[in-house]
């Protein structure tokens, strides 16, 4: 009987020798034992962070790294987002979210997330305006209509 293979294991394979330093769009840079030769084995990677091993902050550091070479990646930058509100950065998150709706213009639930995001951060003026526009694109959403009757 054959056993299986971790996903890490896989992953490890194709990954350059220990001791490479990755450098993070930010400045900061990290010694690892293994960094992915393909771009998007970053986005593998902070994957199985944030899915196997649960380290946000990591699985963040990698998504960001990814979203350097690939700043359009919506499963990166909607899986960056999701981390910043479990971690309470809702302005990291708002930021995140709004390249989101620049890649994904017409994608209601990106533009609700948005929208919900400026009324948690307290800017409910522009909340009130995302949701207004979204209603004229979408008249018939009860989720628009739903919450443009709690703002107001």
């Amino acid at each position: 009987m054959r056993s299986a293979v971790r996903p890490l294991t896989i992953f490890a394979r194709t990954m350059r020798p220990p001791g490479t330093v990755v450098r993070f769009s930010d400045g900061s840079s990290v010694k690892k034992e293994n960094v992915p030769d393909d771009p998007l084995g970053y986005f593998y990677l902070a994957s199985l962070y944030l899915s196997q091993l649960k380290n946000m902050n990591k699985a963040a550091a990698v998504y960001r790294q990814y979203l350097s070479v690939d700043p359009g990646d919506m499963r990166a930058l909607g899986a960056l987002g999701e981390i910043y509100i479990e971690q309470k950065n809702l302005k990291g998150a708002l930021q995140v979210y709004e390249r989101l709706g620049e890649v994904t213009p017409d994608d209601l639930a990106v533009g609700i997330r948005i929208a919900l995001l400026r009324y948690d951060l307290n800017d409910h003026e522009g909340a009130l305006a995302a949701f207004n526009r979204m209603l004229r694109d979408y008249p018939a959403s009860d989720k628009i209509i739903y919450y443009l009757a709690v703002i107001y």
